[in-house]
């Protein structure tokens, strides 16, 4: 009997590896089909400068997913809409990889661009959401963009 509790844990144990190595692969894959399948999606405009209201939506989008949501809520709110850069966390291994290692440590890599938002009351900010807390594009946009006045509010939705 003991045994036979001695193999089964030895077989767990085995597996280990073999999911270090599949769950990364199988959500990069996942990434680049979503990818692929949101670039043929008609790119959001901005509307007219007299149109639009004091809202603003902020995101970063690794897959398009979050690129999706932030366009769904600016078109919604008649809002502008701006994109954070971060090559460092492009599609793939190496990118996924980075942006989690850098969600850990509170930090992030992007492409330093000051928007200005002091027109804008409120301001959406979209971002992925990595290992349950917000990605490190959010917070680096949180400190490179002092937000005073404005009120900011995370987009949040369920892939």
């Amino acid at each position: 009997m003991a045994f036979s509790a001695l193999k089964w844990l030895s077989f767990a144990l085995s597996l280990l590896p073999v999911l270090a190595v599949l769950i990364p692969v199988t959500v990069t894959w996942i990434e680049q089909r979503q990818a692929h399948d949101l670039q043929a999606l008609a790119p959001y405009v901005s509307p007219v400068v007299e149109q639009r209201s004091r809202t603003a939506v902020v995101y970063f989008s690794r897959s398009g997913n979050t690129a999706l949501a932030a366009r769904h809520v600016a078109k919604r709110l008649d809002a502008q809409l701006f994109e954070i850069q971060a090559p460092a966390y492009r599609l793939g291994l190496q990118g996924w990889s980075r942006a989690m290692m850098d969600a850990r440590k509170h930090e992030a890599d992007i492409v330093s661009r000051t928007i200005d938002l002091s027109e804008f009351n409120t301001v959406y900010l979209g971002g992925s959401h990595l290992v349950v807390q917000p990605s490190a594009t959010d917070m680096g946009f949180r400190r490179a963009q002092p937000l005073r006045r404005q009120a900011c509010r995370p987009i949040q939705y369920v892939q």
